[in-house]
């Protein structure tokens, strides 16, 4: 005799499908919070190193003091990877279940990487020229962000953060073998600019998508 408590096969899979398209759902109106913090740090934080390094030029594009663009651009990116952790918890108690691991364990990432390699990096700047530091710092940080977004599309199961996370690692690359300065400008308007731009995408699609 079947329990009338059981579900068919049937009513198992549409449950699954309500589960998945909630828990997308839910996301969805939380994304925005991973790209635009990060969005507008890059492209401040960046575009003020970009306008003190003037590349292209023999001189800085705006006389600026020595210390304001790479306080801006940490302050900046710290701010972006508190807002990060903090979403990434709280996304992962409202769906519950091994999310919530999954969540706690992406967030800590995001806070280790970050509370890590800027001592490890002032470890080795220390015995670079000037303009060689700001290209370490700001390559390096770029790099660890594009790897959590990777990271966080496996979690996810979201393709924009692998494409964003990708994205961010080539031009990345693309801006440090140009060299300093140049590194600045592509990643402030590529980078920083690609991000906002998901950001306010990711903004409409949401609420597109709320009944």
């Amino acid at each position: 005799m079947t329990n009338p408590d059981e579900l068919t096969p049937e009513e198992s899979l549409r449950l699954i499908a309500r589960e998945q398209a909630a828990v997308a759902g839910r996301h969805r109106s939380s994304i925005v919070l991973y790209y635009l913090p990060w969005g507008l740090a890059l492209f401040i934080g960046f575009g003020l190193l970009a306008l003190d390094q003037g590349p292209g030029s023999d001189g800085p594009w705006a006389d600026l003091p020595d210390a304001l663009p790479l306080a801006v651009l940490f302050v900046l990116m710290a701010l972006a990877a508190a807002v990060t952790v903090v979403t990434s918890a709280r996304e992962a108690r409202r769906i519950g279940g091994e999310s919530t691991r999954r969540g706690a364990i992406y967030g800590a990432g995001w806070a280790l990487g970050f509370g890590t390699i800027f001592p490890l990096l002032g470890r080795f700047a220390e015995h670079l020229p000037e303009d060689q530091r700001g290209l370490l710092f700001g390559s390096i940080s770029v790099a660890v962000t594009g790897v959590l977004y990777v990271a966080g599309a496996a979690i996810w199961l979201d393709w924009s953060m692998f494409v964003l996370g990708g994205w961010l690692l080539v031009v990345n690359l693309v801006g440090a073998l140009a060299g300093p300065g140049w590194h600045s400008l592509v990643i402030a308007v590529a980078g920083g600019g690609a991000l906002i731009v998901a950001g306010l995408v990711a903004t409409v699609t949401a609420r597109r998508a709320e009944p």
